[in-house]
């Protein structure tokens, strides 16, 4: 085994290296969106951000971010109320001369104040979008949030292209990913993250096309691609370990995809300056996808394509993801727990009423006692949702072979990591096969992943550790291990 570097860690949160194979050369025009953050008691804040365009033909960086409800700090105010305040700076990067160089800072506040004290277990988002004007060009875009009263600080970083718009070549903006929700009042949002929860009914792509008045006519087309990917449930962790060719291996193939939907759309000559383009369609299945615009300029002299692209990508998750909510996003989990018979047959329960009960009939019986039982659900579920944040990539957190190491024994001791592994520990005795694992990078050559991806080296000595370890769950007993 390769050399690691040792870190010692309680909170796991840095297996999400944000941006990590985006620098590929067909990444490099690909937006994925923020990663989800988690770290306990900070705050979780997602960010996507774009430069567009004015009518007047000013060039600005858009901001849009989230800040999850529940991860704040509430206290009670003498009016009932539960505030929680977020201080917030803006910081925009540029590289001169090999050297990152802060160009300016923006600093906000917000505060948000809610009569039911459920907030602070909320996963919905508090958003807000902020426009700083700045000339076109590639900048790095730093977004820091405070909570007011634990002090706690979360950042992300992104990049974002500002083009010129006098410009004699055809260019593109970044393209804007919203999420349209239909309801008594119709409404749309932004979607910061590569992950797109179920719940949204249609999606929105925006973006600008700029066209220089040149005297040509100008094609966009715009594209909606499936990609292949494992969508299994992971392998025990006892069983043979994957075949390198296998997509469980793998993970997702960019070299082989759907075409799902396609349009175009002529700009003729005359049409010049800085035109918006959306594209709504329903929202699709559950799904890894990319939305890809490119422009055609028509050449009089070669009748050749000068084709330059910009791409979305996004995930399409469950309807409630990274929470868990609905008795079929509470059932699926419980693969880790059950014989395989069992599973399949809690899963063919079409009813919803119906699944619920076969799962508090499961947890009851295996448990015996309601209290008991109640604490037990609720560490359970809270680390599906924990691993829904922290190893979300193609597939939701819980389902790769991270997340379900970190549902069924927690988060690690600490952590050696490399270029290519990944090791847990969970005893201070480096040499224990039992509480030791070793996740892979999976090594394919010509693949830019925008996400991590590990697989676990699976091991026939772990059979009586895997059973140990569901036996604690069902017996209750994992409360008095964590």
């Amino acid at each position: 085994m390769p050399r690691f570097k040792l870190s010692h860690i309680t909170v796991l949160l840095l297996f999400i290296f944000a941006g990590a194979g985006c620098g590929g050369s067909n990444m490099k025009n690909v937006d994925i969106g923020s990663q989800f953050s988690f770290r306990q008691g900070y705050p979780e804040l997602r960010t996507f951000t774009s430069g567009y365009i004015s009518d007047e033909g000013a060039t600005f960086i858009r901001i849009n971010a989230d800040v999850v409800h529940g991860s704040l700090i509430y206290r009670k105010t003498a009016d009932d109320d539960f505030r929680a305040g977020i201080a917030t700076d803006i910081t925009i990067y540029r590289t001169i001369d090999r050297d990152l160089q802060a160009l300016q800072t923006q600093r906000f506040s917000f505060e948000i104040r809610e009569q039911d004290p459920g907030i602070a277990n909320e996963q919905s988002t508090y958003s807000f979008e902020r426009s700083i004007a700045m000339p076109p060009g590639l900048y790095i875009v730093e977004v820091r949030v405070t909570d007011t009263d634990s002090r706690k600080t979360t950042s992300r970083r992104s990049n974002a292209f500002v083009p010129d718009p006098v410009t004699r070549i055809p260019d593109l903006t970044q393209v804007q990913l919203l999420g349209v929700y239909v309801t008594d009042e119709p409404y749309e949002r932004n979607i910061t993250t590569y992950d797109v929860s179920g719940d949204i009914d249609s999606l929105k792509f925006a973006f600008q096309v700029l066209k220089p008045d040149t005297g040509n006519p100008l094609t966009v087309r715009m594209e909606l691609l499936s990609f292949r990917y494992d969508d299994d449930l992971p392998r025990t962790l006892s069983m043979l370990p994957l075949t390198r060719g296998s997509m469980s291996y793998r993970g997702i193939d960019y070299s082989r995809y759907e075409i799902v939907d396609t349009q175009h759309r002529r700009l003729e000559a005359e049409d010049a300056g800085t035109i918006m383009i959306e594209y709504q369609l329903p929202r699709p299945e559950a799904g890894n996808y990319r939305f890809r615009v490119s422009l055609d300029k028509e050449t009089e002299e070669t009748g050749s394509d000068d084709a330059h692209f910009r791409a979305r990508d996004f995930s399409v998750k469950s309807r409630n993801y990274p929470a868990i909510r609905s008795a079929r996003e509470l059932a699926k989990p419980l693969y880790y727990l059950m014989h395989r018979r069992e599973f399949e047959q809690l899963m063919a329960i079409n009813d919803a009423d119906s699944l619920k009960s076969a799962i508090d009939k499961f947890w009851l019986g295996n448990i015996g006692n309601k209290n008991k039982a109640r604490s037990v659900i609720e560490l359970y579920y809270s680390r599906v949702e924990e691993a829904n944040k922290q190893f979300s990539n193609f597939k939701e957190g819980w389902m790769t072979d991270m997340g379900m190491i970190y549902v069924m024994f927690g988060p690690p001791w600490y952590v050696e990591q490399s270029l290519e592994y990944m090791v847990w520990h969970y005893s201070y005795n480096q040499f224990d096969a039992r509480t030791t694992f070793v996740f892979e990078r999976p090594r394919i050559i010509g693949e830019d992943y925008p996400f991590n991806h590990f697989v676990l080296v699976r091991q026939r000595d772990y059979q009586n550790l895997e059973y140990e370890r569901v036996r604690d769950w069902l017996t209750g007993d994992i409360l008095s291990r964590n």
